[in-house]
């Protein structure tokens, strides 16, 4: 008898689309793997693509929808997997809010878990100011008229420029804006952050009425990132210039906004002693807090930089060449964000040229390992580059596929006719985390060493572990295997026993996973007396995978870590 197993992963195994190498345009997505479309009759700019669980793409760009004037307006499209618009979204598969009295540029983008999306950016009420926006739209592309006033939030933090570049969401749902703003009178920057309730009113609980600002001193200073650490603070990430060049900043605010964390770096600060900026931020699993950007010098150029830091704010100098991975693909090249890989490989999205000098500015991007080595496997020498314009090209965004690991690269690209043109390109990968010898997009489980299509199914346990969409409801001799060993307590705290019959069977192997699919432990001996006892006060919380591997077969064991 066969069970039906739900599992998203497999369900979208069955339309996968042609094949396409590592790094390589993949065919199957819009024209020969690239989008590329004049959304808005003048000048379109995206700054950062999200892809939805079940596989539709949401990009956020800057609109010139305007015909009289150069005047951008927050836009949201929605493509279809293979890259054609969703016309279900929105009007024909566009959301753009508009505002008559001057010029709103979205920087970054949200995707809540009931399917609504937060767009962050600035708003100008009247050349020359403006504020901080985020707006709210629900997953039909329709503004959501319970957040904010008609599902627009906007806020002053001065009588200058004020650009929200960075957006982050909290487990309970408040909103993280990080920025900075103009000091007016004067051209120095301060850094911003604010916190805002769920419906879009200010959160006064944080900082000093839901605002906190630091270094008002006289100085250039910009964030462009929002990211929740995992003890609850903000970290951020952009560029300061205390002397006379850009360093790349990362900064760490306490939780509730009251000042910097001093147990962070320098008193919260961290300024790297390269100059550039920090244009992307993300979390490896493995603890480091990784900075995406840009590493100049006047005598080569700029790299492609990305910078390696512990939870402390001390730099990782384990990572790269003492905490930093540089590649150098032209003249002038620019990290402008950062992408993870389930297999903990990462990707650095940007542009890359030779200035004036040269060929034109264009699609590039780069891939390391979690050790900040070159990945020579990403289009065969770490490095991809993609031409497509003859004046200029540039992206802002880079993500990764969940469902089959393919890499997204979203930005602009200059006509002769009418601005910039909405351009997506997408890249084949081959993602394979658990080692298991089958990549993601054809495992349906691929953080778990065990499941596979070529695995060996397991009757009633619940799991399908050979991706054929069921699990196996079989007999009593298949149900006895399983029942001869035994895992206790669960959930488990700080100590599991495993027990089975050694006369009965006696496993070969014993493998420990968690549900990111990292081996935690394997072992091989130590079976004689039918009882093992493992401390699991140092392992991660969530769901644990035992294996026990027999003569007569595999078996899966599932435990939940408190």
């Amino acid at each position: 008898m066969k069970q039906t197993f739900t599992c998203l992963a497999f369900s979208l195994l069955l339309g996968l689309p042609a094949f396409s190498q590592v790094g390589e345009l993949d065919p199957s997505f819009a024209a020969d793997g690239i989008f590329q479309m004049d959304i808005s009759g003048g000048t379109d700019t995206p700054h950062d693509i999200l892809v939805q669980p079940d596989g539709k793409i949401l990009v956020t760009f800057a609109g010139d929808f305007d015909p009289n004037a150069l005047s951008f307006d927050f836009t949201v499209m929605r493509f279809l997997e293979d890259g054609t618009i969703d016309s279900t979204f929105a009007e024909n598969g566009v959301f753009h809010y508009e505002n008559t009295g001057g010029s709103d540029i979205p920087y970054d983008m949200e995707l809540l878990g009931d399917g609504s999306i937060l767009v962050a950016g600035n708003f100008s009420p009247s050349p020359p100011e403006s504020d901080f926006m985020v707006l709210k739209i629900d997953g039909n592309g329709n503004l959501d008229t319970n957040f904010g006033t008609d599902g627009v939030a906007i806020y002053s933090i001065d009588t200058g420029l004020d650009y929200a570049r960075g957006l982050a969401v909290t487990e309970s749902g408040q909103i993280v804006l990080c920025g900075y703003s103009h000091v007016p009178g004067f051209s120095y920057k301060r850094d911003v952050a604010i916190r805002l309730n769920a419906d879009g009113s200010l959160d006064t609980d944080f900082g000093t009425d839901g605002i906190f600002m630091w270094n008002d001193d006289n100085t250039s200073n910009e964030l462009y990132t929002a990211l929740i650490a995992p003890d609850g603070g903000i970290l951020t990430s952009g560029y300061s210039k205390p002397g006379g060049s850009d360093q790349i900043a990362l900064y760490k605010i306490l939780e509730d906004g009251s000042g910097l964390d001093p147990d962070f770096g320098d008193n919260g600060v961290v300024l790297a002693p390269i100059e550039g900026k920090g244009n992307g931020l993300v979390i490896h699993p493995n603890g480091n807090i990784l900075i995406g950007g840009n590493s100049f010098n006047s005598v080569t150029g700029s790299d492609f930089a990305v910078l390696a830091y512990n939870q402390d704010g001390t730099p990782n100098t384990d990572f790269g060449v003492d905490g930093v991975f540089k590649a150098d693909a032209d003249v002038l090249d620019y990290g402008l964000d950062i992408a993870l890989q389930s297999d903990g490989k990462i990707l650095i999205g940007g542009e890359a040229g030779a200035g004036f000098s040269g060929p034109p500015r264009r699609f590039a991007s780069v891939r390391c390992d979690a050790d900040g080595v070159l990945d020579a496997s990403w289009g065969g020498t770490g490095i991809v580059q993609t031409p497509t314009s003859t004046i200029f090209a540039f992206p802002n965004a880079i993500t990764v596929q969940p469902a089959d690991g393919k890499v997204l690269l979203a930005g602009a690209s200059a006509t002769t006719t009418s601005g910039n043109d909405l351009t997506i390109c997408r890249y084949g990968n081959y993602v394979d985390a658990d080692g298991d010898g089958y990549p993601l997009g054809e495992d349906c489980n691929d953080m778990v060493f065990e499941i596979n299509p070529g695995a060996t199914e397991i009757p009633n346990n619940g799991i399908d572990e050979d991706c054929d969409g069921e699990d196996l409801m079989t007999g009593a001799e298949e149900l006895a295997l399983a029942n001869r060993f035994e895992v206790f307590p669960n959930p488990v705290t700080d100590m599991l026993n495993l027990q089975f019959d050694p006369q009965a069977t006696m496993p070969e192997l014993i493998r420990v996973s968690n549900a990111s699919g990292q081996v935690l432990l394997v072992f091989a001996d130590g079976f004689q007396n039918g009882l093992v006892r493992l401390s699991t006060e140092n392992w991660p919380n969530g769901m644990l995978f035992l294996s026990f591997l027999t003569q007569e077969g595999v078996v899966v064991k599932k435990v939940l870590k408190h």
